[in-house]
């Protein structure tokens, strides 16, 4: 799989990267397990790319929307 995804992969890497050289933040979200990666991704640069983590209860107390 890796073979098939390499291209793939590369392109959003470099999508990430011009965000970030143009001031950008990283937004990650995910719910369930998923959110795992959403951590992952916020938490292990260790605050060297500008990352932001959304979870699912951020949005329920912070936005409109009842529970």
């Amino acid at each position: 799989m890796a073979a098939t995804q390499q291209l793939t992969v590369q392109t959003a890497a470099e999508l990430i990267a011009a965000s970030i050289r143009a001031g950008g933040v990283i937004q990650a979200f995910g719910t369930g397990h998923s959110e795992s990666l959403a951590m992952e991704i916020a938490g292990r640069a260790g605050g060297l790319v500008p990352t932001n983590k959304i979870a699912l209860r951020d949005v329920v107390i912070l936005g409109d929307s009842p529970p």
